[in-house]
């Protein structure tokens, strides 16, 4: 009878998790993959590192032949069954067995992304005396998000703008109030004029967009809070 070798790294955690499926996508590509048969692991080092935050990262094993001809790159996204969100960080191809081992961080958690916006981008149209107005259009709801306010104080001033958060139906009014808005994921390119809205309905013009440098890193936005009229 032929000796079958047990290698702890590869094996033990095969048997001692649980499956579920794993969607893998490529930032700024058509990259997606449905992976059915993921086994999900907690992280350990978690338990021996008490600075490292608890469930923000987590590590997957999936067979090779989930992906094709492909392989998982840094700074992919993996959305487990429940919705979250994990950047691929580390990764290693466990060949004894034909699979990827590929561990996330899930950004939200790690970085404190306590908040959503919603984010709309103006259209423009022209009204009755011919004047282009912008019609506010949403792009994508549910941003995880962080703000942070800057020292600026509000600056009223007297004139409504005369744009309008369609799917909102709120007018709003200028302010001076700014904030920094960072959020995932970091290859959203928001523009100048763009608005970031919370499910409380507090309102953020887009003045500046500084976009992530890298996978490890959180875009963000300078942003002016404008009141809302109902």
């Amino acid at each position: 009878m032929r000796d079958v070798a047990f290698h702890p790294e590869e094996d033990f955690l095969i048997v001692v998790d649980q499956k579920e499926t794993l969607t893998l996508t490529r930032p700024q590509s058509d990259g997606k993959w449905e992976v059915t048969d993921a086994w999900k692991v907690s992280n350990l080092r978690n338990i021996r590192d008490v600075s490292a935050s608890p469930g923000d990262e987590a590590v997957w094993i999936f067979s090779a032949s989930a992906l094709g001809e492909d392989v998982p790159f840094l700074g992919d996204t993996m959305r487990d069954g429940r919705g979250r969100e994990w950047i691929v960080s580390e990764i290693q191809h466990l060949t004894r067995i034909g699979c990827w081992k590929c561990r996330g961080i899930n950004m939200a958690l790690r970085y404190g992304l306590d908040s959503w916006v919603d984010w709309y981008s103006p259209q423009w149209r022209l009204d009755e005396s011919g004047v282009p107005v912008p019609e506010y259009r949403l792009r994508q709801p549910g941003i995880a998000a962080r703000i942070v306010p800057e020292k600026e104080k509000w600056e009223e001033e007297t004139s409504i703008v005369q744009s309008t958060i369609q799917a909102r139906g709120v007018q709003v009014r200028n302010g001076k109030k700014r904030v920094r808005i960072f959020f995932q994921p970091s290859h959203l390119k928001i523009g100048f004029r763009d608005c970031l809205v919370t499910p409380d309905n507090r309102g953020f013009r887009v003045r500046e967009y500084q976009p992530a440098s890298s996978w490890k890193e959180l875009s963000y936005v300078i942003a002016e809070e404008f009141r809302h009229e109902s």
